[in-house]
């Protein structure tokens, strides 16, 4: 059986708030780059649930490319322009200006606006970890 993963396992990742804890536990969204396949690709761990305070307690990996996020948003992939519109709109901003912001601060834009299934994945194998 293998350790129940904890905070220390996950050094070198970043998140949207700057403390790794907060950005896992309340926000539920932790990335570090991963350059293996492609330039431009991150690690995420991402919540899939939450518990009774609202709290992440189930997480899951999934790996993206910055390049599709700023596709999702230039009406390049599956997201209508209708959609694309409502989304500036709703996170304040415009093409040029988020295209300009940190890829941690693009993921969280779309995964609060769409959802993280729409825009990382299914979930196959969630796990927990601990909090501090």
């Amino acid at each position: 059986m293998s350790r129940k993963k904890c905070l220390y396992d996950y050094r070198g990742y970043h998140g949207i708030d700057v403390s790794l804890d907060i950005s896992l536990f309340e926000y539920g969204l932790i990335c570090k780059k991963y350059t293996v396949d492609y330039p431009d690709e991150y690690r995420i761990v991402c919540g899939v649930e939450c518990d009774e305070q609202g709290n992440y307690n189930l997480f899951d990996y999934f790996y993206i490319q910055e390049s599709y996020l700023d596709n999702l948003v230039k009406g390049e992939e599956w997201i209508s322009i209708k959609d694309i519109d409502q989304f500036f709109e709703t996170v304040d901003s415009n093409l040029k200006d988020w295209l300009g912001l940190p890829f941690i601060i693009k993921l969280h834009n779309l995964v609060g606006y769409f959802g993280w299934m729409d825009i990382l994945g299914s979930v196959y194998y969630g796990f927990e970890i601990n909090k501090p």
